[in-house]
């Protein structure tokens, strides 16, 4: 399919949260779908990207307009949406809570698309789970692991206690302070 840059000097963002509780927000084929929905939005006026408009009216032409997009269909259609920004960020949060049978499809997808295009970053949280592990060291990224934010998570929390000092009718002492600041520190366990 044959793409324009309609959208110059401009930027593209689409995000999704998977909850393993909710089976569409699970489904693989539910993240790259909303992420065609949300790129073929307009941002600046309430109108749907003709690229978008173009696959429904070639399925109404045959007689399946209320069909899902297939895979292979918003794939396609995703690359098309994120070559005509000037640059795209995909944001999946919680990959973990993504079908542990079928994310690789997402990850596949996604390691497709970076190759495709050089105007696309994709931002993925995830807990460290052998599979996604795996599949995301066959590309080029960048990973930050729990354990590796202590530090900024210690000096939050006593910036936060030191900040709600001068609404506290009487002060905390010293090690309290430090006794609050330790048990947030190891409980976060880096989150």
């Amino acid at each position: 399919m044959e793409y324009s840059k309609s959208r110059q000097n401009s930027d593209g963002l689409a995000y999704f949260y998977c909850n393993r509780t909710e089976e569409a927000r699970r489904d693989p084929e539910n993240v790259v779908r909303s992420f065609v929905r949300q790129l073929s939005i307009s941002r600046d006026a309430p109108a749907t990207h003709s690229l978008l408009v173009d696959i429904y009216q070639g399925k109404q032409a045959r007689g399946f307009a209320s069909s899902s997009l297939s895979v292979t269909e918003s794939e396609s259609l995703l690359l098309d949406l994120i070559r005509s920004y000037d640059r795209t960020v995909l944001v999946l949060d919680a990959l973990d809570e993504c079908d542990e049978g079928s994310r690789h499809i997402l990850i596949e997808i996604f390691n497709r698309l970076t190759r495709k295009t050089d105007n696309l970053k994709i931002l993925i949280s995830s807990r460290e789970n052998g599979d996604i592990k795996h599949q995301l060291q066959k590309e080029a990224n960048v990973g930050i692991g729990a354990t590796e934010n202590q530090v900024d998570i210690e000096a939050f929390a006593r910036a936060k206690i030191e900040e709600n000092q001068t609404r506290r009718r009487k002060p905390l002492s010293l090690q309290i302070k430090d006794e609050i600041a330790t048990v947030i520190h190891e409980k976060s366990q880096g989150m």
